[in-house]
């Protein structure tokens, strides 16, 4: 099986071939320009959260400028021939084929999308400026029968002027290509303003409209951050120069944009969201309705305006509609980079977005859903397996994977955050990283051997950042991500026993670690290193060691510690900061008792940095007789926690404050 590389953004960047298409100014008046302020705005790769670039953060003022030069191009553009508008954008459409790797490539970098939509759309935005490039020649007028005698009525077709263009993020290109065109064709000028997150597309048509000939001020691009779009927009909707507004988007901008743009009477068009169902009959083709609603629905990740939100679907036909549907999402979809072979859906292109989903998701199944996952189990004769649930309705899964490489008892297994990942760890000292293939297969991608004795647990940083083990050896190691391997960060030692397991904090600042010597200990990085924070607000720091802020004594627990949880406070407020700022741990040890504790900043300055930790209760025999082996707080609902025993059982408890 091939190895599978990870994406570098910056790397893919650097394979567009035509370096002039990838600008990081604005277009104004037929010059590449800066922000008056000379702010800029960042651009990343939503799949990697990598920076692939910097535009200006525009304000009102830089707008007037830009609208200022479609005002002065306009007094010539106007009264250019359609045969001549014609010529110059059947150029541009030109161009544009021309170069659709490269903006295709381009599209994906910003916006996430699959390389084989990107490339569409590239095609399909070329067409729209191809047909309005016809269409330029037949702009044809009337003659109206008169009413009165000796007179004649005509009616003849003439541009409005200058025209502002909004558009989102979900179609960088196709979107402007659309409206620029039939504007141009028509004899005005534009002044585009981009989505905050997807602007490089728009600046790379500039490049291109200006190679075909386009005078300068005609087609005009403003950038802006998201701060400052909402101050952008009422320039552009109210500006006296600006005749007319296009604008694509949610239903509630366009009434915003509507009423901004009412104050001077512009005209405006405008193509807003909806709320589309998608409906199968009792006689409908079952397989090709399925196959129809996988396009409509997870096209672009769902990040377009004609995607079905609602699907109703005829009883009588529901269960083989379900059937034939699941099959396509499990056979046909999978997530990843954009540029990844075989991607077929993209990223989220805003954490906005990526929590919508996650809402839907969990309303779901609060009414009733079943979420599919695939489990992963690690056995004693070294292989770990790979399940997913079967369709059917009794809840079996089925072994989709085995996973050989252990020489011996495979202890732990750990997905990461992403499920691309999966950790695994035994009693050969090592620890195995494994990637999915997307189909149903795993490469391993390192072989970590560091350990001198057993490795017990794997656990993975919440960032994916870094990945913890813990071993009899009494050491927890932490391993990073360098280039396309993972090698050792640092080593912590302090406990003097075997190390069973141990739990990162909420955001990833704190780990907790449990031990054979009856201890709790809670690490923090070094202070003195920078601290990286990602995305999701995840603390950690790629090359540092780690220091002891905390420790609960060995008369805590009477025997060995086995497994340790850790959640957020599950109040609020002064309530938490005066109980637990950061949280609770659970533990289960060998002594039958579950543990509650708190954890919070230090309130004394000489411990400045160091933790308090307080027993809060204990519930003793919590299975009986027997050992506590593992606790696990819910993730989703803090408060609520599992655990399990040597007596078979599992049990589910609250903590009530």
């Amino acid at each position: 099986m091939s190895q599978m590389q990870k994406i570098s953004s910056v790397d893919e960047l650097a394979k567009i071939k035509d370096k002039s298409l990838v600008r990081g100014q604005a277009y104004v008046d037929g010059a590449w320009v800066d922000a008056g302020s000379r702010q800029t705005v960042g651009i990343e790769d939503p799949a990697t959260l990598e920076t692939i670039g910097s535009v200006p953060d525009m304000d009102p003022d830089d707008v007037k400028l830009a609208v200022a030069a479609a005002t002065r191009a306009f007094a010539a553009w106007k009264h250019t021939t359609g045969k001549e508008r014609a010529a110059l954008l059947r150029r541009w459409h030109e161009l544009v084929v021309a170069g659709k790797d490269d903006l295709a490539r381009l599209m994906t970098l910003e916006s996430g999308k699959p390389l084989g939509e990107a490339l569409g759309e590239v095609l399909y935005g070329a067409s729209y400026i191809e047909w309005f490039s016809e269409e330029a020649k037949r702009a044809y007028g009337d003659v109206v029968p008169s009413p009165v005698a000796g007179s004649r009525a005509l009616v003849m077709k003439q541009p409005v002027g200058v025209v502002s263009i909004i558009t989102p993020y979900n179609f960088p290109l196709a979107m402007i290509a659309r409206k620029a065109g039939a504007a141009l064709a028509a004899g005005c000028t534009v002044v585009v303003r981009p989505a905050h997150e997807t602007p490089l597309s728009a600046l790379a048509l500039c490049e291109l409209a200006a190679r075909a000939g386009i005078p300068p001020g005609v087609v005009n691009v403003v950038t802006c951050s998201a701060q400052n779009t909402p101050a952008v927009g009422l320039e552009l909707t109210t500006n006296a120069a600006v005749r007319k507004v296009s604008f694509t988007g949610s239903t509630g901008v366009g009434k915003q944009l509507m009423g901004q743009a009412a104050t001077t009477m512009k005209r405006v068009s405008m193509e807003l969201g909806g709320n589309a169902p998608f409906i199968v009959f009792a006689d409908a083709d079952v397989e090709a309705a399925a196959a129809h609603l996988l396009q409509c629905k997870f096209r672009n990740a769902g990040q377009t305006c004609v995607c079905a939100n609602r699907v109703y679907v005829h009883d009588d036909v529901y269960d083989a509609f379900v059937g034939a549907f699941t099959a396509l999402v499990r056979d046909k979809l999978r997530v990843g980079h954009g540029l990844s072979a075989g991607t077929t859906v993209g990223p989220m292109i805003t954490r906005r977005g990526l929590d919508k989903v996650e809402d839907h998701l969990q309303r779901a199944v609060a009414a009733g859903a079943t979420v599919g996952r695939a489990i992963a189990t690690a056995s004693f004769d070294g292989t770990t397996a790979i399940w997913e649930k079967t369709e059917e309705s009794d809840g079996s899964y089925e072994c989709v994977a085995t996973l050989e490489g252990h020489e011996n008892e495979a202890k732990c297994v750990a997905w990461a955050p992403s499920g691309q990942l999966l950790a695994t760890c035994g009693r050969d000292k090592s620890v195995w990283i494994w990637e999915s293939n997307g189909e149903g297969d795993f490469d391993c991608i390192s072989v970590l051997m560091e350990h001198t004795q057993d490795v017990k647990m794997v656990l993975w940083h919440p960032s994916q950042e870094l990945l913890a083990s813990f071993s009899y050896d009494d050491t927890i190691r932490v391993w990073k991500e360098d280039d396309d391997d993972w090698v050792s960060a640092t080593t912590i030692s302090g406990h003097t026993s075997t190390v069973w397991g141990g739990a990162f904090s909420p955001q990833g600042e704190y780990l907790a670690s449990v031990s054979d010597d009856r201890t709790v200990r809670v690490w923090t990085q070094n202070a003195s290193q920078e601290k990286s924070t990602s995305e999701e607000g995840f603390y950690y720091r790629p090359d540092t060691s780690y220091r002891c802020v905390a420790v609960v004594p060995d008369s805590v627990h009477s025997r060995a510690i086995y497994s340790v949880s850790w959640c957020a406070s599950p109040v609020a407020g002064e309530q938490s900061s005066a109980m637990a700022d950061l949280g609770f741990l659970a533990t289960g040890s060998g002594d039958n008792a579950v543990r509650i504790l708190s954890v919070s900043s230090s309130r004394q300055e000489e411990k400045s940095g160091d933790l308090d930790i307080a027993l809060v209760c204990t519930q003793e025999n919590a299975h009986g007789l027997s050992d506590i082996n593992c606790v696990q707080w819910n993730p989703k609902y803090p408060g609520w926690l599992a655990t399990s025993g040597d007596d078979g059982v599992v049990r589910i408890w609250h903590l009530e404050l």
